[in-house]
């Protein structure tokens, strides 16, 4: 998988002009303007991250979905925070299965 960890160029990023910046897309608590293509984007990507990593710590289907429901729906506030997050959980729990599967070799 990519390393996404900068959301893609958005459209007249250089212009700081907030009104602009409205009309150009949503605008996030950091300063981010993204479109809903974007934004679909950046939960796609997330979605899949909870997913591989609650296969690797082997989550319950319960907690599972109950986060993934919040990936999808959550506030966008919270879209890139939790998917740097998430992104350190999976690459420690990765970490963590490389190491156990080559204890043994």
């Amino acid at each position: 998988m990519e390393d996404n960890n900068r959301a893609p160029a958005a459209p007249n990023s250089s212009d700081r002009d907030t009104t602009n910046r409205r009309r150009a897309g949503f605008v996030l608590p950091w300063g981010e303007v993204m479109d809903a293509d974007q934004i679909e984007f950046w939960r796609d990507h997330l979605a899949d991250i909870v997913d591989e990593l609650s296969w690797l710590e082997g989550w319950s289907d319960t907690r599972r979905t109950l986060v993934l429901h919040q990936c999808r729906s959550g506030p966008l506030g919270d879209l890139i925070p939790n998917f740097h997050h998430f992104q350190e959980l999976l690459t420690a729990a990765r970490d963590l299965d490389d190491a156990l599967r080559n204890r043994w070799i």
